[in-house]
Parts: structure tokens; sequence; C-alpha cells
């Protein structure tokens, strides 16, 4: 005769077997039961065993689809015993945006992971360059700032806050590399620390520094300190007989996410050559 243990265990299996039937680890199946929002279907009350239906298979598929939905277990725990249609429609529809925002976010990060890395893959490669050259350069998006206002004798760092105020209320995300952009090669000489406007590096903007032939200049020290590289450019324009045209551009290669010392920042400056 059967005990009574064996009647109840004759039809069920064991938590090991049914890990491995529903692909769920023995670890989630006994911290769903403790949290109460997947049980087995008879606890042997002698040794603490799980045991569970062939059935449960069907009824744990619940559980296991609104968890890859990313959907909190507080919130399964819930409609374990009761749950409608509507009701699972509606979490659905919410998850779906939670999930949305994510890949977006998740896009912005892959972005912002690679416009770092090639800036420092660029700053590394100009260490070996020389000091002022004539090179291609990439077409680069960026979103452009509002026109700057410096004050005479004023510090760079207030409209630079200004500029990332004004960014914080656009949602765009200032952990983008952020860059100076003068309007010639002349306002750049005359005030290299003052850019008629800050702007970030992002893939996703309309505003584009087009690919092609650019006169570009390197310096080494903290933002808006450029030695006399403003002079050396424009000594370099008068000795190869070049003429520049549209807005110069100013970006920090190697910076503060790469090195601590200030002193050893590496700004590109880039204006185009006219054909």
């Amino acid at each position: 005769m059967y005990s009574m243990r064996d009647k109840a265990t004759k039809k069920q299996m064991t938590i090991k077997e049914f890990s491995e039937l529903s692909g769920i680890p023995t670890y989630t199946l006994r911290h769903w039961d403790e949290y109460g929002i997947f049980k087995p279907s008879y606890r042997d009350q002698d040794n603490n065993y799980r045991y569970y239906s062939p059935l449960q298979f069907i009824s744990v598929k619940f559980v296991s689809a609104l968890i890859n939905l990313d959907i909190p277990l507080r919130t399964i725990r819930h409609l374990t015993d009761a749950r409608t249609p509507e009701q699972i429609s509606l979490l659905i529809k919410q998850q779906g945006r939670i999930i949305n925002r994510k890949i977006q976010h998740l896009h912005e990060s892959s972005l912002l992971l690679h416009t770092r890395g090639e800036l420092i893959h660029q700053g590394l490669s100009a260490q070996k360059d020389p000091r002022i050259t004539v090179r291609y350069q990439d077409e680069m998006s960026y979103f452009l700032g509002p026109p700057t206002e410096f004050a005479p004798g004023g510090s760079f760092h207030g409209p630079f806050i200004t500029f990332c105020e004004w960014a914080k209320e656009r949602n765009l995300n200032t952990n983008f590399p952020i860059g100076g952009r003068h309007d010639s090669l002349e306002t750049y000489i005359n005030c290299p620390s003052a850019p008629d406007n800050f702007f970030t590096i992002n893939p996703i903007s309309k505003h584009t520094r087009p690919a092609g032939k650019y006169l570009v200049g390197y310096s080494r020290g903290f933002y808006g300190v450029f030695g006399d590289l403003p002079q050396q450019l424009q000594r370099y324009t008068e000795e190869h007989k070049l003429k520049t045209t549209g807005p110069l551009y100013v970006i920090y290669l190697l910076d503060e996410t790469c090195m601590d010392d200030t002193s050893q920042y590496l700004s590109q400056v880039c204006i185009k050559i006219a054909d």
C-alpha cells in the first residue's frame, strides 16, 4: 500500500524535475514560492520538499512571461490569484512604454560611448601629429546652443553654465562632449576663450560640420586656454596662402573623462579650408 506521501507525490515532480522541464532554475522556483507568486502544488511536511504538478508547467508561463517583460514581482504577486484580460492588456501597454524609454536610454548610452571613445582615440593619435596641420575631417553632428554673452573681462564659466541650463531645459544630454564654435578664424584669434556658441557633439542632431579638408591645430591646457595657438594658426594660413571658410570648432579630445591633470587636456581647433 502507498503511504500518504506516496499518494501525494505519485503524479508529481520534484523541484529538480520541474526545473528541467520548465527551464527555470531551482533557486528561482524557491524564491517565487517564498515571495508568493508561484507555489508548488504540494509541500512535504516531513522534509519540506517541494513537489509540482505537470499542469503547473502551463501556469508558470504566466509568471515567466511577465518577468521577461521586466514587470516587478510585487505586481505579479497581486495578479497571481485573480486577473483579467483587461488588466493584463493595460499592464502590457504600460510596460511597453517603460521598455521603449529604456531602449532609447540604451541607444543614447551606446552613442555616448562611441562618441567619447572616438574622441579619445583621435586624441591619442593626435599626440603624434604636428601642432598645426591640414587634414581631412569626417562629418560631425552637433546641437548648437544660443549665442553666448561674455561680459568684458568676464569668466568662461558663466556662459558655459548658461548653455548647460539651456540644454537641460531641452532634455539634451550634456554628458556628450561640449565644444565651442566661433563664427570665423578671425573671431577665434581675437578672443579664443569666448566662443560665439557652445555645442554638444551628438550623432542624432541635424546640425552638421561637413566633411572636408580642414586646418587643424592642437593645444594643451584647461578649457579656454590656448597659449599662442591662435597666432600660430594665423601665421600658418599666411605662409601657406590658405583661405578658410565657415565657423571654427574647438573640441576637447582628451579631458576630465580620461585624465585628472587639467594642464594636459588636449583641444582640437579646426576650420574648413575654402575650395
